[in-house]
């Protein structure tokens, strides 16, 4: 290539860049720019500004009516909507929630009319980048080749933030204050149902397992194992380090299996209630309880995380709380399209209950349950009745006492 035409081939990149913060700020239906005014305002040629307006035209920015002009294009009719999921989708511990919301986004906007671009990266469970895995992703987006971006599991850092929250292509995130949209998991008002449920049946001594990657939206708090403290705090009993595991990666096969050996020998006594923070760490902690014979519920009361829908086995009687991952992604796409449409009463993030599960009789499971580094002999499933705490205000009603911290 000649010099010529590499410092043309530059301009026309240069141009194009002006350009599109310009149409990806304007609204659709708004009339653009025109070739001659492009010409005239950046001193470029006819050509150069013709080809940079078809440029923008190729990547669904604008439509151009002959003899009318050049006007903002409907990015819905044109452009997809971006999927992230930057985990590991082939990773065998990569979490089935995650995988879910993903799967039923794309079914739901498909299901809207839109077309669908997902992109998948390369990051360990338990893990956050500092940068996308899916680079793919990080140049459609803020090209404006996408006409909104749903992410589902992203990079982390303050850099982030920026490039999320100042981009005029609508996004929103799940459990992510990077995105200018989010759906929240409340993981705090579960954790205080899950408490309540233990100290209304006499435990006393409480043990928490979990990843550690928890957050909670509350000022002052770090992270859900500090939010276990507070929350015992308030209802009189003392809060045991020995008894809090919060540091595994869900990558370890086994993770719960050790921490709740751990636990169990604590110098300070035996747990009476355990609260697991994970449907996969449950079934680690299911093998370890079997291993170490312990007796569910005589001398340990047990209350897990788990996806709705999906049934979980043990030999023993447990509670469950449970997060629709369909009702996120429903969720994460109604507030993106409301935004995509320029909705001026489209609300901006919104948090998700979930179901209580009582724990009820034993059942014999249709298949054998393999959980943690090994095998159960026995199978079982638990049929549950199930106590609705999908709105918050219930919520706040069975736990004012709490409200405070987990609001």
């Amino acid at each position: 290539m000649s010099d010529k035409n590499i410092e043309r081939e530059l301009l026309h990149s240069k141009l194009i860049r002006e350009l599109r913060p310009e149409a990806l700020a304007a609204v659709a239906g708004e009339r653009f720019i025109g070739e001659h005014d492009v010409a005239s305002r950046y001193g470029v040629s006819a050509v150069t500004a013709r080809e940079a307006l078809r440029a923008l035209v190729q990547e669904g920015l604008v439509v151009r009516h002959r003899g009318s002009g050049t006007y903002i294009a409907d990015r819905m009719e044109f452009q997809p909507v971006g999927v992230l999921l930057e985990l590991d989708i082939s990773h065998p511990r990569t979490s089935p929630f995650h995988l879910r919301v993903a799967q039923r986004l794309c079914t739901w906007f498909r299901e809207h009319g839109l077309r669908i671009r997902l992109y998948a990266g390369t990051v360990d469970p338990g893990e956050h980048a500092e940068e996308f895995t899916a680079p793919e992703f990080a140049d459609d987006f803020s090209s404006g080749r996408l006409c909104g971006a749903a992410v589902v599991y992203g990079p982390w850092g303050t850099y982030w933030k920026e490039f999320f929250s100042t981009a005029h292509t609508p996004n929103i995130g799940l459990w992510n204050d990077h995105t200018k949209l989010r759906v929240h998991l409340d993981y705090a008002g579960m954790l205080g149902v899950a408490i309540d449920k233990l100290v209304t049946e006499g435990r006393r001594r409480i043990a928490l397992i979990g990843w550690g990657m928890e957050r909670v939206d509350v000022p002052g708090i770090d992270g859900l194992a500090g939010l276990f403290r507070k929350y015992l705090e308030q209802r009189g009993l003392d809060a045991d380090d020995s008894l809090i595991r919060t540091s595994f990666q869900p990558a370890q096969v086994g993770a719960g299996w050790e921490g709740l050996h751990e636990i169990w020998a604590s110098r300070n006594g035996h747990p009476d209630g355990l609260i697991v923070l994970d449907d996969m760490l449950f079934s680690d902690v299911c093998a370890a309880i079997a291993s170490l014979g312990i007796d569910v519920p005589g001398q340990l009361a047990v209350v897990t995380h788990a996806n709705a829908n999906v049934p979980l086995a043990a030999p023993f009687p447990f509670s469950r709380a449970a997060f629709d991952p369909d009702a996120c992604a429903e969720a994460m796409g109604g507030l993106l399209l409301a935004a995509m449409r320029r909705e001026s009463a489209a609300a901006t993030e919104q948090t998700m209950g979930f179901e209580w599960h009582e724990a009820g009789r034993v059942a014999r499971a249709s298949r054998p349950w393999v959980g943690g580094r090994q095998a159960l002999a026995a199978g079982w499933l638990m049929p549950m009745g199930v106590f609705n705490h999908k709105e918050r205000r219930d919520h706040k009603e069975a736990h004012a006492d709490g409200e405070a911290i987990h609001r």
